[in-house]
């Protein structure tokens, strides 16, 4: 994996520069928004299902999509970024 586009339930811009065909998208549902404040139910569905659009909708332009669900352990960034990290260097398994 070379270049990926990391976006947050906050980043779902109609026009953005970091997407782009050949490079990966992921979307997260960061521990932080989802699991680790009390926000609103009715917020946190507000965010799933805008996020849940997006990917259907880069999903359609042909863009690559990977989605992280908040119980995926992943979702949290500080677990995210090491695993990232050793897709890139080739040194640990996916």
């Amino acid at each position: 994996m070379s270049a990926i586009t990391l976006l947050f339930s906050h980043q779902l811009f109609e026009q953005n520069p970091a997407i782009q065909v050949g490079r990966k998208v992921i979307l997260v549902e960061e521990h932080l928004f989802f699991k680790q404040y009390p926000f609103h139910k009715q917020k946190l569905l507000f965010h799933r299902s805008s996020m849940q659009f997006y990917r259907d909708h880069l999903d359609d332009r042909g863009i690559e999509v990977e989605y992280i669900e908040s119980r995926d352990p992943k979702s949290d960034f500080h677990k995210l970024i090491p695993k990232l990290r050793q897709k890139t260097d080739g040194s640990g398994p996916d």
